[in-house]
């Protein structure tokens, strides 16, 4: 009988062990992914957009998403995306660019090599996150997008809900907007944070049948900086 409970009694500690850890997992992705929607941090990775249409800033998740990170930031510092279009809009959706061929297929990475995607349940596509957009699993190299909104369905979120996601993701989406279709298919490694209504423009102008701007909107310059509050 005394052995009986011992296994009993270690068992329902077991669980309660499994439990709270379970919860505070949640808890720390939760926290984390709230932080994609406030300000950057001191000391955070941005890149400053300079375009036609305005000026925007992103924080970059080098922790997180080390590799696109790295990628777009030696690409910045090179003068890769100088000069460079926002060759695909696609509104209420994404702005991509990216390709100095301005064909929506061209560019390569820092490397020359592709790269795996980087997947983290702490970033998703909520409106005004940077991605790599990428034609095939794990070939990333040089062309991204930005979200630009999408009003969550009630598919959405009965699909977040299926799939795991906590009610504080599921109605982050729901206040914000964004695209969590793309969420684990797609390497997240940025966020707008200041000069979202210029993404919002350029996400705004006319376009073809292709899904290409009739006047180009183009990249003056993006520079990689540090963040320190005002």
């Amino acid at each position: 009988m005394k052995t009986l409970l011992k296994v009993s009694l270690i068992l329902i500690l077991s669980l309660i062990l499994l439990f709270g850890c379970s919860k505070e997992k949640e808890a720390e992705i939760v926290e984390s992914s709230m932080k994609q929607l406030n300000s950057p941090n001191q000391g955070d990775k941005i890149a400053v957009f300079d375009t036609d249409m305005g000026i925007f800033k992103i924080v970059l998740y080098d922790r997180i998403a080390p590799k696109a990170v790295e990628n777009f930031i030696t690409h910045a510092n090179n003068n890769y995306y100088d000069g460079l279009s926002f060759h695909r809009v696609i509104e209420d959706f994404l702005i991509q660019s990216g390709d100095p061929t301005n064909t929506g297929s061209g560019g390569d990475s820092a490397s020359m090599v592709p790269f795996e995607n980087e997947y983290s349940e702490d970033l998703h596509n909520f409106k005004g996150a940077v991605g790599m957009a990428a034609f095939e699993k794990n070939q990333n190299k040089s062309q991204f997008y930005i979200i630009a909104g999408g009003d969550i369905s009630e598919e959405m979120i009965n699909n977040m809900k299926i799939a795991g996601y906590s009610q504080d993701i599921v109605d982050a989406y729901i206040e914000v907007g964004g695209r969590p279709t793309l969420d684990y298919n797609y390497t997240v490694f940025g966020q707008v944070y200041e000069g979202m209504d210029v993404v919002l423009e350029i996400n705004k102008v006319k376009v073809g049948s292709d899904n290409r701007p009739e006047k180009e909107v183009l990249i003056k310059s993006v520079t990689i900086d540090t963040f320190f509050p005002e």
